[in-house]
Formats: structure tokens, sequence, C-alpha cells
């Protein structure tokens, strides 16, 4: 069964946090949904869970697969891949993006899109929040 995790960009304090919990955390109402992200920026009145929308995070899901360093992939992520062709291997730069039509993720390097798979190897080297000078892609 797949690991379900999130991550989330905190664009306020522009730091990137791996303890999320998604969902509605409010039983008496169907329509509301919330976010909360452990909030530590080391000094003692911004520790805790804090709420959290669209307006100050950008919440990225685990992909369920790993590098080839054991680190997880996530979306956002910029990873390096090797993709081969019939008469060539190239090496390419690309962002992790999920693809709602489709259903699944693929890699984007600025140019062409190509569906993740569990065939190729592949290394992070940063996200595009915390390293966008890595990213040629522009989503």
């Amino acid at each position: 069964m797949k690991e379900i995790k999130f991550r989330a960009w905190d664009k306020t304090y522009s730091l990137m946090n791996y303890k999320v919990q998604v969902g509605n955390t409010d039983y008496a109402d169907q329509n509301y949904t919330c976010n909360n992200i452990w909030v530590d920026y080391g000094d003692r009145k911004s520790v805790g869970w804090m709420n959290a929308d669209d307006k100050c995070i950008d919440l990225m899901q685990f992909t369920g697969m790993k590098d080839k360093n054991g680190k997880e992939i996530y979306e956002g992520d910029i990873v390096k891949h090797k993709f081969r062709r019939i008469w060539q291997t190239e090496q390419h730069t690309s962002q992790v993006v999920w693809d709602q039509g489709y259903c699944c993720y693929y890699l984007f390097d600025g140019i062409s899109n190509h569906r993740m798979r569990d065939d190729i190897i592949y290394e992070v080297i940063g996200n595009i929040y915390e390293n966008p000078e890595l990213s040629n892609t522009k989503i």
C-alpha cells in the first residue's frame, strides 16, 4: 500500500515543513477542510500546530518513490535522471509534477514531459522553493 505523506512550503517564513496533517479537522462541517503544519522556527513563541491554507503554504504530496540515495521524492522536487531513447541515453534535470487528468506524476524539463516510472533511477538535487536556480521549468 502506498504511503501517503505531505510536506508544505511555508510562504511566510520561506521554510519547508515535513510535519503536515491534511484533512478535515472540524467534524461538525462536512465542507470544512483545514491543513495543519508543525511550526518550530527556533523561538518558543512559534512552536506547535498551526492551521494553514493555500494563502500561506504550498502543499506537496510524496510520490511513493525514493531516489537512488533513499531520499523521498515529492511534488516540486527537482531530479536528475537518464532518459533512454532507442539510439541514445540523455541526462535530464526535471521537476516532479502531479497530472490530475492522467492521475500520475510526471517529469517536466521545460520542453517535454515524461511519466515517472519505477525502472528509472532518480536523484533529488533540490526543489523549486529552496533551489529555484536548479529548475529550468516554468509550470
